[in-house]
């Protein structure tokens, strides 16, 4: 339809509005300045007046003056047509009181009060003229839910009374993204929808596809905006939900080693009270300072996993690439880890083929080896553990740590790469579940990567593979 069609249309709309089943359209019209909207509730009404019809006025207080301004220029005795009982306005939040029901539209009080007052008008006027502010009130107050179906309980009672029915909507009131899925439903309980004098204010169709070009433009932009605004949302979500996931998690483990040393330091205390020296001793003194560097211990690693995390997350994690001998290394590590590996029972043995030479960091290539050392033995059972290092046939350097202990269901396998999972949840288990998300996280700025080999019952092993 071009723009001078639909021009035409719109004003034989409001002059006729009139289906030829007698029944009238329900239309709706937007507007930007009130006295548009009141020129053209005056052209709707007094055309209907003039042919006989009755005519109900239902607007805000504030259009009211407006509206009644707009007939008496159009020749429109208003007072001669209310003493007739042919005209008929009212305050809209008046009007509303009459049938709202915990903030929303009563269907059998509005049957009641508007379609009596359509009715009663109805025995006298064949044909009535119907304008309704009432709905621009409850959008206006956030009352999307009211509105859409006061607009359906209009469209129910069209059923029941020949008559044609006007709505109005500031366009101001659809100014927020999140109003769009609102004016389409609105849009949709109307048959026909007029827009705002903006858009018919230029008759040169040139100008109206430049207007029409620059609405598309600038959906475009503000979906474009929106789909921003929604992955920045989720993302500001997934940062406070990991917050808050790392808080509750530290309180936890943090707790355990904190509680162990208060403990042990209250105990202490109290042996020095009661004048027993015997802490004193050699032995004791040892199995003290043991038992303290095992907590502290504890406690940085959980320091480091936090700061680890941060770096991560921000994206700050540095990688300080030197030349670094995979076998070495390894044996590094088992020379540290000689107590805990006595300790749990699990015998380690070593297949490392020699020669295998990379440019890595080498410290974050520690912490990876130990990560998946450590979860060897948290989740070995006390089995055996085979570490191997071979050259894959493309040419990258591959590190095999296998354990014979719990092991992990297939469903599972990809989760326990993600931040605050365990391979085992049960609560004897310490630890935030960071080690092995860590580890991928360090491969991945090494352009490496990591899988796991499992069933439940028969151990894991983790395959490392890193460019040469």
């Amino acid at each position: 339809m071009v723009f001078a069609e639909l021009s035409d249309f719109r004003q034989q709309l409001l002059d006729q509005p009139t289906k030829p089943s007698g029944h009238g359209h329900h239309f709706v019209q937007f507007y930007e300045n009130p006295k548009f909207l009141a020129d053209s509730i005056s052209q709707f009404v007094s055309a209907g007046l003039i042919r006989g019809e009755g005519s109900i006025i239902i607007a805000k207080n504030e259009n009211i003056g407006l509206i009644e301004q707009s007939l008496k220029n159009s020749g429109i005795d208003i007072q001669e047509f209310k003493q007739t009982k042919q005209l008929i306005i009212l305050d809209a939040a008046m009007a509303l009181n009459l049938f709202i029901v915990n903030g929303l539209p009563d269907r059998k009080k509005f049957n009641t009060e508007i379609g009596g007052m359509i009715e009663t008008m109805s025995k006298s006027f064949p044909r009535i003229r119907a304008f309704g502010e009432m709905v621009g009130i409850l959008w206006n107050n956030g009352n999307k839910e009211g509105t859409i179906l006061l607009e359906e309980l209009w469209n129910e009672l069209a059923l029941n009374y020949k008559f044609s029915l006007m709505c109005g909507y500031s366009m101001n009131s659809f100014n927020q993204s999140n109003h769009a899925e609102g004016f389409e439903s609105i849009c949709h309980t109307h048959s026909h929808t007029l827009p705002s004098e903006e858009f018919l204010a230029n008759d040169n169709p040139t100008l109206h596809f430049q207007k029409v070009a620059l609405l598309e433009q600038q959906a475009k932009a503000l979906n474009g905006e929106l789909q921003k605004r929604h992955k920045v949302e989720a993302e500001l979500r997934e940062a406070i939900k990991t917050r808050d996931d790392l808080i509750s998690m530290c309180s936890h483990e943090l707790k355990t080693p904190l509680t162990s040393l208060s403990l042990q330091t209250v105990m202490s205390k109290r042996k020095i009270a009661d004048g027993d020296r015997s802490i004193f001793a050699p032995e004791g003194v040892s199995k003290i300072v043991l038992s303290y560097e095992k907590q502290i211990n504890r406690l940085i690693r959980l320091v480091d996993e936090m700061l680890d995390l941060t770096r991560i997350t921000s994206g700050k994690l540095k990688i300080n690439l030197e030349s670094v001998n995979l076998s070495s290394l390894i044996y590094e590590v088992l020379e540290r880890f000689s107590d805990q590996l006595n300790a749990s029972g699990c015998e380690v043995t070593i297949k490392a083929a020699p020669g295998i030479i990379g440019n890595w960091d080498k410290f974050r290539l520690e912490q990876v080896i130990v990560n998946l050392l450590t979860n060897a033995i948290k989740y070995g059972k006390s089995k055996p553990i085979e570490i191997t290092t071979t050259k894959s046939a493309n040419g990258s350097a591959i590190l095999t740590i296998r354990d014979h202990g719990i092991g992990i269901a297939k469903g599972h396998q990809e989760r326990i790469f993600q931040r605050f999972e365990r391979i085992d949840p049960a609560k004897e288990i310490s630890g935030l579940g960071l080690g092995l998300y860590i580890v991928k996280q360090i491969l991945n700025a090494h352009a490496g990567k990591i899988s796991i080999e499992s069933e439940p019952n028969t151990g894991s092993a983790f395959i490392v593979e890193l460019p040469l």
